[in-house]
């Protein structure tokens, strides 16, 4: 791949492919324009507009001969890979792409996921939900899920993480409401509008109530509910 500056702050960018049996390369050849305004054009890429997108072929002559051509006009030439990817994470860049896109099933946010980060401490600090944490990794791990270190985390994109809560048993104006347990997992996402701001964003979630009509029912019993849901869901994602 080649891409250079013309005067007028216009960015070509030329794809080859060439044929030994013919002596012909094809060419895809691709203009962006730069804004008017702008005074370093290499700064300006990401805000660059697609003027036109064509492919060409060429012999090898002719193909040195443009070549020749846009290189004598450019302003700038050589630009290196990183500063044409910047085309593809802009923030308009990612708008158009993300925005006509259906939302994804919650199975797709499982799938090849590279583990979660669980804080027991909470958990274990409390008579009720000590034995939380110990029950939730045997399980899931048994599972294939992976937990991550505190640094791991730190280091996955998105920094995914498994979150516990655990809510008492009530009563409210006569009516009793029942404990419940539930399963959060979030991550941190970035806006399809603005790319620069990041979000915490829940990919699967599930509150289990106790059952009033169950007197054997016990706050395990809601903990393995919602861990079942989650397995469930886990290995069909596979």
């Amino acid at each position: 791949m080649r891409s250079i500056f013309l005067k007028g702050f216009a960015l070509l960018t030329f794809l080859l492919s060439t044929s030994s049996v013919s002596s012909q390369e094809t060419i895809m050849i691709e203009a962006r324009r730069l804004p008017s305004t702008c005074v370093d054009p290499l700064l300006c890429v990401p805000m660059s507009e697609l003027v036109l997108r064509n492919i060409a072929s060429f012999s090898n002559k002719e193909s040195r001969e443009v070549m020749s051509f846009i290189n004598r006009i450019s302003s700038v030439r050589g630009l290196t890979d990183e500063r044409y990817d910047q085309l593809n994470s802009s923030k308009r860049a990612i708008a158009d792409k993300y925005h006509p896109s259906e939302m994804s099933e919650k199975l797709l946010f499982l799938r090849q996921h590279p583990g979660f980060y669980f804080d027991t401490e909470v958990l274990d600090g409390a008579n009720v939900t000590q034995s939380f944490g110990g029950y939730i990794k045997t399980q899931l791990q048994g599972a294939g899920v992976t937990f991550l270190t505190k640094q791991e985390w730190e280091n996955t994109p998105g920094r995914p993480q498994i979150k516990v809560r655990y809510s008492d048993r009530r009563e409210s104006e006569g009516c009793i409401i029942p404990f419940s347990v539930s399963l959060t997992i979030s991550e941190e996402a970035v806006l399809v509008r603005d790319a620069d701001l990041k979000v915490p964003a829940v990919i699967w979630s599930k509150t289990v109530r106790q059952n009033l009509a169950n007197r054997n029912y016990t706050v395990q019993s809601a903990l393995r509910e919602a861990v079942e849901y989650f397995l469930e869901d886990w290995r069909a994602a596979k």
